[in-house]
C-alpha cells in the first residue's frame, strides 16, 4: 500500500483528465506535460523544444536521439539523450553500464536501470518504516486520473473505468471518495454508480472486450469493473482519491487532532483493504495558512491555524498505518 499525495484535481473533460502525467517517484506534485512543438525529424537543438522519445537533433554538430520525453537539457550533458552519429563516446547517454536512466530493454515503464538502482545505493531496499520496496519503486510513473462522475456526464461523454489506457498506465487515481465531516471516515462518494448498478443496460468495453462484472466480489458499480482491470493489468497500481475542489472540507474535520487522524487513518485501510485499492491519494486543496485559501469555508477559518503542523502529523500518521498495514498484508 502506497501514498501519494496530489494536491491540484483536474476539472478539464475526460479526455484530458485521463492523459498521462509524468512524475518521478520522488515528486509530491504533479505537472501537465506543457504544450509545445514536437519535432518530427532531425534539426538543430533548441531548449525551448519539447522532445519525445525517438526525435533526433543535431547539437555541435552531432546527432542525438531521444530516449525520453525531454525539454531544455542538452543533448552532450544529458543522460536523455544518445548519440546516434558524430559522437565521441563521451555522451552520458552512450554508456548503459553506467547510465542510470537506460537499461536498453526498450520498456518506457523502467527508465531508471538495473546498474544504479537508488534502493541499492541505500543498501536496505526498505522505506523508513521497513517495508520492502517493489523492485520498480524508483522508476517513473504515469499517472491517470480517472473522475467516476464523468459516467453520467454528458460533458465528459460518459468515460468510464473501462476507457482508461491502463496499457499505457503505471498508476491510477480513482476520484473521488469522501470524508464524512461528522465521523471523519473515509466514504464512497457515489454508492450508486461505485458499489450498487450492475449496469445491465450498459456493456464496458476496454480494447475490443467486454468486461464482466464478477458476482463475487459482494459489490458491483465501477468498483468490481475496476477490480477485473486490475487483474488484466496486475502492475498497474490503483490509488482511491479523497478531496479535491469540492469535496476538500472533510480533510479539515480530518485533521483537526490527533484523535480525528487517527480515525481517518484507519478507515482509510479499511477502505482500501475492503474495495481492492493498492493504496490512498491525498488531494487536499489546500492545506494551507493563508486566509482564505482553497475551497474555504467558515469551519476550515476557525480552525486554520497551525494548519500546516497537523498536516505534517497528519501525513506520518497515515504513512505509519499504511506501512503496518502493508506489513501485514504482504
Amino acid at each position: 500500500m502506497r501514498i501519494n499525495r496530489f494536491f491540484c484535481a483536474k476539472k478539464a473533460l475526460a479526455g484530458v483528465l485521463v492523459g498521462a502525467l509524468l512524475v518521478t517517484s520522488t515528486a509530491t506534485g504533479n505537472s501537465m506535460l506543457p504544450t509545445s512543438h514536437v519535432v518530427m525529424a532531425a534539426s538543430e537543438w533548441n531548449a525551448g523544444t519539447v522532445y519525445n522519445k525517438g526525435d533526433e537533433v543535431v547539437y555541435n554538430g552531432v546527432t542525438y536521439r531521444a530516449k525520453w520525453w525531454v525539454q531544455g537539457e542538452k543533448p552532450d550533458a544529458s543522460s536523455a539523450w544518445e548519440s546516434v552519429s558524430g559522437g565521441n563516446g563521451n555522451n552520458p547517454g552512450d554508456n548503459p553500464t553506467t547510465n542510470p536512466g537506460d537499461n536498453n530493454d526498450n520498456n518506457p515503464g523502467d527508465d531508471t536501470g538495473n546498474t544504479v538502482n537508488p534502493g541499492d545505493i541505500q543498501g536496505t531496499g526498505t522505506n523508513i518504516n521497513g517495508v520492502k520496496l517493489p523492485a520498480n519503486y524508483y522508476n517513473r510513473k504515469v499517472v491517470g486520473y480517472f473522475p467516476n462522475y464523468a459516467i453520467g456526464s454528458d460533458a465528459h461523454e460518459h468515460f468510464n473505468i473501462a476507457d482508461l489506457q491502463w496499457d499505457k498506465l503505471t498508476h491510477v487515481q480513482y476520484a473521488f471518495a469522501v470524508v464524512n465531516k461528522e465521523t471523519c471516515k473515509i466514504e464512497v462518494a457515489d454508492p450508486a454508480n461505485d458499489l450498487e448498478n450492475r449496469f445491465d443496460d450498459n456493456t464496458f468495453i476496454h480494447k475490443g472486450k467486454a468486461i464482466k462484472m464478477d458476482p463475487t466480489l459482494g459489490y458491483y458499480g465501477q468498483f468490481n469493473i475496476m477490480h477485473t482491470l486490475k487483474k488484466m493489468y496486475p502492475n498497474v497500481t490503483v490509488l482511491i482519491s479523497t478531496g479535491g475542489w469540492g469535496a476538500s472540507e472533510g480533510l479539515w474535520y480530518a485533521t483537526q487532532n490527533e484523535n480525528t487522524m487517527r480515525t481517518f487513518a484507519s478507515s482509510a485501510v479499511a477502505f482500501v483493504r475492503q474495495y481492492g485499492f493498492d493504496g490512498i491519494d491525498i488531494d487536499f486543496e489546500f492545506p494551507s495558512e493563508t486566509p482564505l485559501s482553497g475551497n474555504y469555508t467558515n469551519f476550515t477559518e476557525s480552525i486554520r491555524p497551525g494548519i500546516a503542523k497537523r498536516y505534517a502529523q497528519f501525513m506520518k500518521i497515515l504513512s505509519e498505518e499504511f506501512s503496518k498495514a502493508a506489513k501485514q498484508d504482504g
